[in-house]
């Protein structure tokens, strides 16, 4: 199974680029030297029953699992894979992004960090449509709330910037990956469900707002206008592009023109 992810890697000497199928088994847990960390390594893992993406992000022994839907066996999460200390996020509170989310917390101890409008999802199973998926789920409570641009410090070369952005939800996030040598030029965007390369997640579910989701929208339309072209975004559904693709999407379009 490991073999088959997508994969990508990202050094300072040769920015981010595929890793080959060859390469894509994940290294074992080394410590890196005082004088030399390891490269970003990122992972797409897809979920085949509800078809949402969980992500993997990793330097050295540091790791971050974005939209924890799939649950990996047990001997893979703490043997095959270095996943300590790590970080659980939340792109949004739908139930196909999070149907796994207190199970890798037990496993792990991980704690889990989302919008502090998320919270109200993972307590209701209205508005997280666990039962149009499975059956009504409560999940625990985050171990922290996130807001609007708040940094995260994560490795000392890495770190998160969280973008509110709401209307598929009203906790939807954006998490974009900052090198600190350029903080203004994030290297990758995690979209969750809120852009997909030609689309943009729907908002008749409980909790949508498509005025509010036309605002995100424009709002992340002008950002994208100043970040490198050699970005990645990563949706919750389907596959990465990048940001050539994403100023082509209809609906970022409209953003711009208004």
């Amino acid at each position: 199974m490991i073999l088959n992810w997508d994969g990508w890697i990202w050094t300072e000497q040769q920015g981010l680029k595929p890793i080959l199928a060859a390469d894509r088994r994940l290294p074992s847990d080394t410590a890196a030297s005082a004088e030399t960390a390891g490269p970003l390594e990122l992972y797409r893992i897809p979920e085949s029953g509800r078809h949402a993406n969980m992500y993997l992000l990793r330097q050295d022994s540091f790791s971050i699992l974005i939209d924890p839907s799939c649950q990996l066996p047990l001997d893979l999460q703490l043997k095959t894979l270095p996943l300590k200390p790590l970080l659980l996020l939340l792109t949004h509170g739908h139930y196909d992004h999070i149907a796994q989310a207190d199970r890798w917390r037990t496993d792990t101890g991980a704690p889990l960090l989302c919008h502090r409008q998320t919270q109200a999802y993972l307590a209701d199973p209205v508005l997280n449509l666990s039962p149009q998926f499975d059956r009504p789920r409560r999940f625990q409570a985050p171990e922290r709330l996130l807001e609007d641009g708040e940094l995260l410090p994560w490795t000392e070369a890495f770190s998160i910037r969280v973008l509110h952005l709401p209307g598929h939800t009203a906790g939807d996030c954006v998490y974009l990956v900052l090198h600190k040598a350029a903080a203004d030029r994030p290297l990758l965007a995690f979209t969750g469900d809120f852009l997909f390369q030609n689309s943009v997640g729907r908002t008749d579910f409980p909790g949508g707002d498509y005025w509010e989701q036309r605002h995100s929208l424009q709002t992340f339309a002008g950002l994208l206008q100043s970040w490198p072209e050699s970005m990645l975004l990563l949706p919750g559904h389907g596959a990465a592009f990048d940001l050539a693709a994403a100023r082509e999407n209809p609906w970022l379009e409209q953003g711009l023109q208004e």
